[in-house]
């Protein structure tokens, strides 16, 4: 479930996808066999099935395709031949470049165009019988010779035809704005004073010289938690912005609620960043990291130099908030906790 489940998420890049299953099975199995794997590809119904994780990946991502294949023939019909017509890579493109992970290989193969050209004879035969005598008679009968008769047409005029001339219809060219410098620099995963479901948050902050807004941001993990932020969000050079599972996170310093599209799991998790199909940030988490229930991880840098993604720039809050708990949202990132 946890390697299929990227498979079924909507609105994303088919590429995308199987490159972030392939990362997963990377991580998590290794090189052994997953007790959570489908079949075929728990083994023995694969020829030459190995306990490689990339033939795992090609196994997961073809039974994934070949489903949601024969899942569409069922319902709007036998269309792979009209998908093979429109263009071959409709049915022959290998996902994430990996051989037999394409529509083609399915066990629902698409089927061959024939043509079959008939001719029917068809023989009459008459028998007279009696009792007594059989009498067979043959006629030959001449034909008169063919005549050939020549008709004679009046002269056609053909109406002449003017084209007009070409118009020429302008192209108007859409820039789409350049990706901002927004990095994710605190979160909290594991709340003590309250509830996951009420107390998680996440900051980020605008390192660009310029101001942005943040309309159309898609935060999302690597599994199918996403969410779109549809208002808008104006952050000045400098600024920061607080989302929060709920209005009363972060001691009630939220600009941004987002509810449960998003859960950020307290052992190993990632958040992603993307503006207009550009990922603009990544932070993954996992048990590599000094995690602490009731402490934020703060990033101890400058997003715009620094890596923020690696886990030796982070470090668990030593700041309490009101509520008891520790993180400093909204606020620059205060001293770690190194008890």
């Amino acid at each position: 479930e946890h390697a299929c489940r990227p498979l079924r998420t909507p609105g994303r890049g088919l590429d995308r996808i199987d490159d972030g299953v392939a990362g997963k099975l990377a991580r998590r199995c290794g090189d052994h066999y997953p007790p959570w794997l489908p079949p075929p590809c728990a083994g023995g119904g694969v020829p030459g099935f190995t306990p490689e994780t990339d033939v795992l990946v090609g196994c997961l991502l073809r039974r994934a395709h070949c489903d949601a294949l024969e899942a569409t023939v069922e319902t709007l019909g036998d269309i792979r031949a009209l998908l093979r017509s429109q263009n071959p890579l409709n049915l022959d493109f290998e996902f994430g470049g990996r051989p037999g992970a394409s529509f083609a290989d399915c066990p629902q193969a698409p089927p061959t165009t024939s043509s079959t050209s008939t001719t029917t004879s068809t023989t009459t035969t008459s028998t007279t019988t009696t009792t007594s005598t059989t009498t067979s008679t043959t006629t030959t009968t001449t034909l008169p010779p063919a005549t050939t008769t020549t008709v004679s047409l009046p002269p056609t005029t053909i109406p002449t035809t003017t084209i007009p001339p070409t118009t020429t219809v302008p192209v108007t060219t859409t820039t789409l704005p350049a990706p901002p410098s927004v990095a994710i620099t605190e979160f909290l995963a594991d709340p003590v004073q309250s509830s996951d479901s009420t107390g998680e948050f996440f900051e980020v902050v605008n390192f660009g010289a310029a101001a942005v807004d943040l309309t159309g941001l898609v935060v999302r993990d690597d599994g199918r938690d996403a969410f779109t932020l549809a208002a808008s969000l104006a952050l000045a050079p400098g600024a920061r912005a607080v989302f929060g599972r709920s209005a009363t996170a972060a001691g009630g310093q939220v600009d941004v609620v987002y509810g449960s599209a998003i859960a950020l799991a307290n052992g190993s998790d990632e958040l992603v960043l993307e503006y207009h199909g550009v990922e603009i940030d990544r932070v993954e988490w996992n048990g590599g990291w000094d995690l602490r229930p009731g402490r934020s991880q703060e990033f101890q840098g400058h997003a715009a130099s620094d890596d923020n993604g690696a886990a030796t720039r982070w470090c668990p809050s030593a700041t309490a908030m009101d509520d008891g708990d520790f993180a400093t949202p909204g606020e620059a990132a205060g001293p770690c906790d190194d008890s």
